[in-house]
């Protein structure tokens, strides 16, 4: 086809001879006739995109817009370091930008400049070998420039894309590594412009619908079927790519989670979510954003998906445990499950490196056995580090705001995942409390319980009750775990320890010993006994003083807690002593780990416990029955029953009368109905 630049006219005729063979005509450009020794800028952009000289077509065109910095960005290239000086000779302006003319003249000619910078930087960084600088300029121009107009620059980015898209698929691209990452990087530099017009002109619904058009494969890491010949073969963009898109999307806006959501597969009539495979759907569930952020895990639709399929999980864990007959289905992967955990942490505000540090801890640091109180016992608001024994970490500290906290999403993670153990009953004992903030997802406590309950973690559902009711609980697990009974068996034990309890609830035997592992599960059933102990016990430092308590939940009487630690201990106790097992000698050791813990020394010329007040929750917990229920009746090693805690654990009448001696003149060592009716009780 024939442009201006092409068509001449003749300028002069001259003439050699008489014939008529004897003339010649001179013919110049009509370009040339018309404006002399200067050329139309139109002209000359024409020519240079015709000829494929991209990186001189967007240059002038900058140079004309004063944009310097997107100058600069396209001349990073070693065989194009300049900055356009000496560009703008012999080229014919319609209008000086400098010069004032009307607001319409100006507009039109900057917008006109700007499509042209912006088309000349497209298909440069389309075919031009170099396409970073072309890239990176593109892509500072799109934020910075008010001009261009954004929907012909969405069109052009979008043909790019489409076109990229499609030598990806070709074979012989798949088969070149290198060719195969320059189109793979021209796919993600386009598509990182395009939301750069889709954050700075506000039109991202628009922008993702028309990558939804012309890229819907790439959008989902989704397979395709394609004939050849008899042949069919399955094609599909690479995972990663697709995940990279999708990161690029939620990295762009706060609002493009939302809006990615909210598209639709025309093909199977789904939203966006619903159309992905399983697969997709785990990967692009934990897509990090930056450092700090989990953007789809707060996405209701994305986060009401993951809840579902851990309670699926769960579900499915439970009934294979139980060599039930279950329905098809697949376990989690447990990278999934810790990546779920990490991500929930630190869209909570916690960091990085603490996150891995929590997930890493293995709790507190075994008690040595002979070295009664050697060790502090840990309490459900500190974690330890198991690489550095006795490293404290305060547990709320971690988080910057308590409310972004998705108690929810943290604890079913958590309670897939058996190593977190640590973690999760801080993170359930945080969710039972109230909060300084209402948080930005609500708690619904009743689902979360029944997630403990799926999958058989009483000591969970104990810390989020709290109180009263989660005490029990936590005492119960204590049970549980060395008898293997159920939570309905060991509450019984707890609350009326009824005659026979070994062979009616237990069947006189703890769990399985023939692996060596029985002794271990009985001592860690101890150190957790004292855990409680030293925790809603020992701490006692305020008269009518009850531990545990917030907001949101009841405290725990220390005698209450007493009576029921030590009923966890005899039960322990008893266990292990029944059978071919030998006589236990723990109540000794518990004798002796009291009097460390309270200050209480053997010399009799010594002062006695200055921890008065723990001193009277256990003098009224050993010495007293249990005023508040029907008599207990307790089995002592010896065969007796007794209502006497202290002589079902046989402890020393020395011990106890220092224990007494200790309290002496506080009124909560005595009930309250004894002290009433003029009686000490019935032991003396």
């Amino acid at each position: 086809r024939r442009t201006t630049n092409t068509v001449v006219v003749i300028s002069a005729n001259v003439r050699f001879g008489p014939g008529i063979r004897d003339s010649m005509s001179l013919a110049l450009r009509r370009s040339v006739v018309e404006s002399g020794t200067v050329s139309a800028l139109y002209d000359v952009l024409s020519w240079l995109c015709h000829s494929g000289d991209y990186f001189t077509g967007a240059t002038i065109a900058l140079r004309l817009l004063h944009d310097d910095e997107a100058v600069r960005d396209l001349s990073r290239r070693e065989d194009k370091m300049h900055d356009g000086d000496g560009l703008l000779d012999g080229i014919l302006v319609p209008l000086d930008v400098t010069i004032t003319h009307t607001d319409a003249e100006r507009v039109q000619l900057q917008a006109s400049l700007a499509d042209v910078a912006a088309g000349c930087m497209i298909r440069g960084g389309e075919y031009q070998a170099d396409t970073v600088s072309f890239f990176s300029a593109l892509e500072g121009f799109l934020r910075r420039n008010k001009y261009y107009d954004a929907s012909r620059a969405c069109v052009m980015l979008a043909a790019a894309t489409s076109d990229a898209c499609l030598a990806l698929r070709d074979s012989k691209v798949a088969a070149a590594p290198a060719e195969n990452r320059r189109v793979t990087d021209n796919i993600l530099n386009s598509v990182r412009c395009f939301l750069c017009v889709a954050v700075a002109r506000d039109c991202m619904p628009t922008a993702l619908s028309l990558l939804n058009e012309i890229i819907p494969d790439e959008l989902r890491g989704r397979e395709r079927k394609e004939s050849n010949n008899e042949n069919i073969l399955v094609l599909g963009p690479p995972l990663a790519l697709s995940k990279e898109i999708v990161t690029m999307i939620l990295a762009s806006s706060p609002l493009a989670g939302g809006c990615l959501l909210n598209l639709k597969d025309e093909d199977a009539s789904t939203r966006y979510w619903q159309s992905l495979d399983h697969e997709t759907q785990l990967a692009f569930s934990c897509i990090s954003v930056g450092s700090n952020t989990f953007s789809l895990l707060r996405e209701v639709e994305v986060r009401t998906w993951v809840l579902q399929k851990i309670s699926d999980h769960l579900d499915l864990l439970h009934a294979r445990n139980d060599g039930k007959r279950t329905r098809d289905g697949e376990e989690l992967p447990r990278e999934w499950i810790m990546a779920l955990c990490e991500a929930s942490l630190i869209n909570a505000g916690c960091r990085h490196e603490e996150s891995s540090f929590l997930l890493k801890s293995r709790g507190p640091a075994s008690l040595v056995d002979g070295a009664a109180g050697s060790d502090t016992i840990r309490g459900y608001d500190s974690i330890y580090s198991g690489e550095n024994n006795g490293y404290k970490v305060d547990f709320l500290s971690l988080f910057s705001d308590p409310g972004r906290i998705d108690f929810n999403l943290l604890i079913s993670a958590l309670l897939c995942e058996a190593s977190t153990r640590p973690v999760l009953l801080a993170v359930c004992d945080l969710a039972g409390r109230q909060v300084c903030k209402e948080p930005e997802f609500a708690f619904d406590a009743a689902a979360a319980i029944k997630l403990c309950a799926q999958a058989g973690n009483s000591a969970a559902a104990a810390a989020l009750l709290g109180g009263r009711e989660g005490f029990v609980l936590r005492c119960a697990d204590i049970l549980i775990e060395f008898f293997n009974i159920s939570m309905k068996q060991a509450e019984i034990i707890l609350m009326t320890f009824p005659e026979n309890c070994f062979s009616n609830h237990i069947g006189g035997e703890g769990k399985d010993d023939s692996a060596g592992n029985s002794s271990s599960v009985l001592m860690d059933g101890y150190r957790a006994v004292l855990s409680l102990l030293e925790e809603y016990v020992l701490k006692v430092d305020e008269f009518g003083h009850s531990v545990g308590g917030g907001a949101v939940r009841s405290c725990i009487d220390p005698v209450f807690a007493t009576r029921l630690c030590l009923r966890v201990w005899l039960v322990l106790q008893l266990g292990a002593s029944t059978g071919a097992r030998p006589a236990s000698k723990s109540n000794i050791w518990l004798e002796s780990w009291f009097r460390s813990s309270l200050g209480m020394n053997t010399s009799r010329n010594n002062a006695p416990s200055v921890k008065k007040l723990a001193c009277a929750a256990l003098s009224r917990a050993l010495l007293w029955p249990d005023n508040e229920s029907d008599t207990v009746w307790y089995h002592t090693m010896a065969g007796k029953k007794t209502t006497i805690l202290a002589e079902a654990l046989d402890f020393k009448c020395s011990f106890l009368t220092e224990l007494t001696q200790s309290c002496c003149g506080i009124m909560e060592c005595v009930p309250a109905s004894d002290l009433l009716n003029g009686s000490l009780g019935d032991y003396h």
